[in-house]
């Protein structure tokens, strides 16, 4: 059905909703077991085609996940530049969600390259702004990574309580975690 739906818009020449389609595809391909190459030629596609219709919004999210997708891989050079891109677009259009968004990734690279101090600091500023807009969800995911790192750095109580923390946010939004 979405492959239908690619092909009606590109017959119409509507980039947008072809982006859009692409955007539905790329999350697919990366639930779906054995479709690693989909997945990465999707977001190429999605992201070529942002580039060409001038929308700094889907481009810096399509940015944003094929950083995240570099994230999850350990290529954390690739991540930097993508999340890079992705934030200077959102800054340039005035976005906050989007630039909660990278600063999430941006938090998940620093721990990732073992700079848990900027990671800490990252995350920490993110809990913070969902605290100013009401965000739970991610913020239940920050709250949770600052657990690992506490873990990682051998302070098994905050650990703990940042886990508490974590799930307890998760029940206030209904989340199964």
């Amino acid at each position: 059905l979405l492959e239908t739906s690619l092909n009606e818009f590109q017959k119409l020449g509507d980039i947008w909703g072809e982006g859009f389609v692409l955007s539905l595809l790329t999350r697919f391909y990366m639930l779906s077991e054995g479709k690693g190459k989909e997945h990465v030629e999707t977001r190429q596609k999605r992201i070529a085609l942002a580039r060409k219709s001038g929308d700094r919004y889907s481009l810096a999210n399509a940015l944003s996940g094929q950083a995240m997708n570099h994230i999850f891989h350990g290529e954390w050079d690739q991540a930097d530049v993508a999340l890079r891109e992705a934030e200077q677009l959102l800054v340039e259009a005035d976005l906050s969600m989007g630039n909660g968004q990278t600063q999430m990734w941006r938090a998940f690279l620093f721990v990732g390259r073992g700079e848990l101090e900027k990671g800490k600091f990252e995350l920490v500023s993110y809990i913070d702004w969902g605290n100013r807009v009401g965000e739970k969800n991610m913020q239940s995911l920050a709250v949770y990574v600052l657990g690992l790192v506490a873990e990682m750095e051998g302070d098994l109580q905050s650990a703990l309580a940042y886990s508490q923390k974590s799930v307890g946010l998760s029940r206030e939004i209904g989340s199964q975690g």
